[in-house]
C-alpha cells in the first residue's frame, strides 16, 4: 500500500514537472490517482475570474458527463465550504448536490482541497468504490499530491500574468516604435518640403544676384551660397537619417549601401558590404528594424569605436533575414554600459527591443581591444515580400 502512495505521488509529480500545459498536467495527474487508487472517478475545480470552472475530470458518472458535462457548471457543497475556509483538508465524505439532484445512488465523495501559500486553489473531488473509506496514510498522501497541483496551478497563473504582462509591453513597444517612425516620417517630410525647398530657393536667388554683383561683392555671394549649399547637404542628410525614402522606395539593400557610401566611409572607415537575397522586399516592418539596428550598429562605431574597417553583412532566406556589423575598433565591455545621458546603453537596448519585438534575436559582443560585432536574425514569419 505504501508503495502504491508513493508511486502515486511520484506520478502525479512526475506529471506537474514535464508538463508546459496545465489543462493536459491536472488531467493526466487526475488520471494517474484515479487509476493508482483504484477509485470510480474524478474531478478538478480551479478558481478562474472569481469563480470555479472544471478544470480536469475522469470517468465522470453518465449523469454528470452529459451534455458537454452541463451538470458541473455553477455552485455546489465542496465549493462553499472551501471559499468559508472549512476546508481545509483531505477528507472521505463530502454530500455532493450534483450526485444527489442526478439521482445517483452513491452522493457522497472525497475531496481534497487544493492550497498554496496558504491559498485555496482549486478542489478535488473523488468518487470511491460503494463501501470504502481512504485511511489516514491515503488522505495524507493526497493532501502531498493536492499540494504539488496547487503549486503546478499558482505556477502557471503566474506565468500567464507574466506572459499578458509581457505581450502588453510588446504592444505598447510596437506603439511606440510606430509612433516614432510616423514621426521621423513626418519630420523628415516638413523638413524637405518647407526647409529643404526654403534653402533651394535660396540657393538660386544667391547665384542669380552673384552673376548680376560687382566682383567684389560677386566673392561674399559665392561664399554664402557655399554655406547654404553645405547647410542643404547636411539637411538631406538629416532627412535620411531620420526617414530615408530609398527604404520605402527601393528597399532594405539600397538603404544599407546608403547608409554605407553615405554615413560610414566618408568617416575613413573602410567597409566589407555583403547583401545577399535582398533582391525582393521583406515586410515593411522587418525592413525598418532591420535598417534602424545597422544605423545604430554604424552611430556607434562612429561615435566610439575609432574603426578603420568593419564588415557588414545582411543575408535573406526563407526562414529569416540576418545581419551583422563587426569593426575592428577598441572595443567595449557590453554589460558595463547601462543605458545613460550618451544614449550609447540605450541604443543597445533599443536594437534588442526592435529584433524582440518581431520574434528575433540581437547579440552584441565586444571585447576591449579586439573590436565589437552586433549579430541579429529576425524571423520572416509571412515567407518574406
Amino acid at each position: 500500500a505504501r508503495a502504491r502512495d508513493l508511486a502515486t505521488v511520484n506520478a502525479v509529480a512526475e506529471t506537474l514537472n514535464r508538463s508546459t500545459n496545465i489543462q493536459e498536467a491536472l488531467q493526466t495527474s487526475l488520471q494517474r490517482v484515479v487509476e493508482l487508487m483504484n477509485l470510480r472517478s474524478g474531478w478538478v475545480f480551479i478558481q478562474e475570474d472569481g469563480g470555479y470552472t472544471l478544470a480536469a475530470h475522469r470517468a465522470l458518472p453518465e449523469p454528470l458527463a452529459a451534455n458537454d458535462a452541463a451538470a458541473m457548471a455553477g455552485d455546489c457543497r465542496c465549493l462553499q465550504l472551501l471559499r468559508e475556509g472549512r476546508l481545509r483538508q483531505a477528507v472521505n465524505t463530502v454530500p455532493c448536490l450534483r450526485l444527489e439532484n442526478a439521482g445517483w445512488p452513491q452522493v457522497r465523495h472525497a475531496s481534497v482541497p487544493l492550497y498554496t501559500a496558504g491559498r485555496a486553489v482549486g478542489v478535488m473531488n473523488l468518487l470511491l468504490p460503494e463501501g470504502r473509506n481512504l485511511v489516514g496514510r491515503e488522505l495524507d498522501m493526497l493532501a502531498a499530491v493536492g499540494h504539488q497541483i496547487a503549486l503546478a496551478v499558482e505556477r502557471n497563473r503566474l506565468f500567464e500574468e507574466v506572459r499578458a504582462k509581457e505581450a502588453a509591453r510588446g504592444e505598447l513597444i510596437e506603439k511606440l516604435l510606430t509612433a516614432q517612425e510616423d514621426e521621423r516620417r513626418r519630420i523628415a517630410r516638413e523638413l524637405h518640403d518647407e526647409a529643404g525647398q526654403a534653402l533651394t530657393a535660396l540657393i538660386l536667388n544667391l547665384e542669380m544676384a552673384e552673376r548680376a554683383a560687382p566682383p567684389g561683392e560677386a566673392a561674399r555671394l559665392e561664399r554664402l551660397r557655399a554655406i547654404a549649399e553645405h547647410t542643404l547637404g547636411e539637411l538631406r542628410t538629416l532627412i535620411y537619417e531620420l526617414r530615408p525614402t530609398i527604404l520605402d522606395d527601393l528597399g532594405l539593400g539600397a538603404a544599407i549601401r546608403w547608409l554605407v557610401k553615405e554615413v560610414v566611409e566618408p568617416n575613413g572607415i573602410k567597409v566589407d558590404l555583403q547583401l545577399q537575397g535582398l533582391e525582393r522586399r521583406l515586410p515593411h516592418a522587418v525592413e525598418t528594424a532591420v535598417f534602424r539596428i545597422a544605423q545604430e550598429a554604424f552611430n556607434n562605431m562612429l561615435k566610439h569605436a575609432q574603426a578603420s574597417h568593419a564588415r557588414v553583412a545582411v543575408g535573406v532566406d526563407h526562414r529569416e533575414v540576418s545581419i551583422t556589423v563587426e569593426d575592428n575598433g577598441r572595443g567595449f565591455n557590453p554589460a558595463a554600459v547601462p543605458p545613460s545621458r550618451t544614449g550609447r546603453g540605450l541604443g543597445l537596448l533599443g536594437m534588442r527591443e526592435r529584433a524582440e519585438l518581431l520574434g528575433g534575436r540581437l547579440v552584441v559582443e565586444s571585447t576591449l581591444g579586439q573590436g565589437t560585432r552586433v549579430h541579429g536574425v529576425l524571423p520572416l514569419r509571412d515567407g518574406g515580400g
